[in-house]
Parts: C-alpha cells; sequence; structure tokens
C-alpha cells in the first residue's frame, strides 16, 4: 500500500509538498527517500512537523487517515501513531503534541531524540525538572523525557541519559 492509499489526498494537501505539479508525502532523490512525518521544526507552544496545538481532532484525523488508535483518558483524549502522540482537550482541540522513536526534527536545529539534557543546557540554557520531566526555565512550550533508569547496565546520570520523547505543549 502506498503512502497516499494509507494517508488520503487531503493530508497531501495540508503539507502541501508539490512534484511535478503534483501533492506528495514523499520526495525521492536518486535512492534517498524522506518521510516528511519523520522530519520538520519542533517550535515551543506551537508546532511539531506539520502539526500544530490547537488544531480540531477532525482535522488532525484527516490528516492522519487511518494510522492512529486512540486512548480514552480522564480530562483528555490521546490519539497515538507510530511517531506522535496527541492529547485531545475538552475543546476538541490538540494541547499537546509529543515524540519519539523514529522522529528526527529537531529543536533550533539542535536538540531531537537521542541529544542529552547535557546538550539542552549547553545550547538552551537551565533546566528544572518536575514530575519525570525537564523544561528549559526560559522556553516555555516544550519539555523533554530522559530513558528511563533501568534501561541502563550501570549507573544513570540525567545529564548524560538520552532524551527520548519531546513534548510541545499549549502556552498559557
Amino acid at each position: 500500500m502506498s503512502i497516499s492509499e494509507q494517508f488520503g489526498e487531503k493530508r497531501l494537501l495540508i503539507e502541501g509538498v508539490m512534484f511535478n505539479d503534483k501533492i506528495v508525502d514523499k520526495i525521492h532523490v536518486g535512492v534517498i527517500c524522506v518521510d516528511i512525518l519523520r522530519y520538520g521544526a519542533i517550535t515551543p507552544g506551537k508546532s511539531i512537523g506539520p502539526f500544530e496545538i490547537g488544531c480540531n481532532r477532525e482535522a488532525l484525523i484527516s490528516l492522519l487517515g487511518k494510522n492512529y488508535e486512540v486512548e480514552t483518558r480522564a480530562n483528555f483524549i490521546v490519539i497515538k501513531t507510530e511517531t506522535y502522540w496527541f492529547w485531545i482537550d475538552d475543546t476538541d482541540s490538540v494541547s499537546q503534541i509529543r515524540i519519539f522513536n523514529g522522529f528526527f526534527g529537531k529543536f533550533g536545529g539542535k536538540i531531537g531524540i537521542g541529544n542529552t539534557l547535557k546538550d539542552v543546557v549547553n545550547n538552551f540554557g537551565k533546566c528544572s525538572y518536575e514530575k519525570y520531566t525537564y523544561f528549559i526555565s526560559a522556553i516555555p512550550g516544550i519539555c523533554f523525557e530522559l530513558k528511563d533508569v533501568e534501561d541502563y547496565d550501570d549507573e544513570w546520570d540525567e545529564m548524560s541519559a538520552p532524551i527520548e520523547s519531546i513534548y510541545v505543549f499549549a502556552i498559557s
């Protein structure tokens, strides 16, 4: 099944990648193929890749096509894909986006999955810690989760542990 068949034309139109007068979701250059859902800018408080905070659930689902699961929680709904999770609030809009597992985009062109908290501090300054999550003190709307302690044979060090997830969330 092609990506077009999996995700549908609405997703392709919204992402708007043009090639030979056709809207496509992948760009082939020689033997290189880039899936644009695995790359993209991480913008605190606003977006990750083509997905924006504030997008309504109906528009999000039309972008995702059929490749997602829905989990209902006490105060919100989480829509999950292989690389993204989206929190849908009581206004039926995206209030938080999580990326992990195979997303290769970067925040500030420097920080992505696999970088460390030390990289974050060196590039963007001091971080604070709250409930398993690290926040950049001077930049609202973004936070990081580090790889779990159980995944290490040696003693775990928060500054050198790799980033496992990046969240972008609405700024109130």
